[in-house]
């Protein structure tokens, strides 16, 4: 698993098994491509992807001079 993907671990979210969020591969698409509801995911998995976001837009630096 490198930084930029995150582990899910099955509940959390919805899905049945364990995921991982490629943050690497970040995609744009219409909110009507979204056809049903999937989940939530935790504070803990989100905070996760946000750090991998982070590092793959390179902007790793500058959050940590904000917060």
């Amino acid at each position: 698993m490198f930084p930029i993907q995150v582990l899910l671990r099955a509940p959390d979210g919805g899905p049945r098994n364990d995921s991982k969020a490629v943050c690497e591969q970040i995609r744009v698409i219409s909110q009507r491509r979204l056809l049903r509801y999937r989940g939530i995911l935790s504070a803990q998995a989100m905070a996760g992807i946000r750090r991998a976001l982070l590092i793959a837009l390179d902007l790793a630096e500058e959050a940590q001079i904000i917060c």
